[in-house]
């Protein structure tokens, strides 16, 4: 099942080249999986694991990417119990994400069942973000536990409660978490 997958791998290669006639000159490249494992009829445990980077093509690299193209992790759908976009660099001087050209994400959860439209769920999130090609810096860590209703096809909301682990500061932290949409 696409939406609500149950077993299977998801598995997407992406590759974009930036640069032909344009002011900015990178490639960027993606690779996001997940792995579904059914444990029993109404319980599933999931695997994420996204590697993406953005590839120099000369020595401005840092300051030429725009803002719009950076990879940002933080939030809902990717590290939760961290607000949005905060893990990784920032604007010297700020807190202000800069966003990165490395990013990883791994994330692993549990999801039983309840009724068809409800579910429970535990999970373990870890992403890091660098202004550094092909370099992985410590990563950001959280776990916590949440449930999805299905008040339409489609279209879940999800609750749910992450606890960082690992915090560069008190500020990166948003314990309770909210979203209407979307899938692991």
């Amino acid at each position: 099942n696409s939406y609500k997958a149950h077993r299977g791998l998801r598995s997407m290669l992406e590759a974009e080249y930036i640069g032909l006639g344009g002011k900015f000159n990178f490639l960027k490249f993606g690779w996001v999986n997940s792995l579904y494992q059914p444990l029993w009829s109404k319980g599933t445990i999931k695997y994420r694991v996204d590697l993406k980077l953005i590839v120099p093509m000369d020595d401005n690299m840092k300051t030429e990417v725009p803002l719009s193209e950076r990879y940002f992790l933080g939030g809902d759908n990717t590290v939760r119990g961290y607000r949005p976009f905060c893990i990784g660099p920032k604007f010297p001087g700020t807190d202000d994400p800069m966003g990165g050209v490395s990013s990883t994400l791994l994330s692993m959860e549990y999801s039983q069942q309840i009724l068809k439209m409800f579910d429970l769920f535990a999970f373990a999130d870890a992403g890091a973000v660098s202004n550094t090609a092909y370099h992985i810096p410590q990563l950001r860590a959280s776990v916590g536990v949440g449930a999805r209703l299905e008040v339409m096809p489609r279209a879940p909301f999800t609750f749910g409660w992450g606890f960082p682990i690992n915090p560069e500061r008190s500020a990166d932290k948003r314990t309770f978490f909210f979203s209407m949409g979307g899938q692991f």
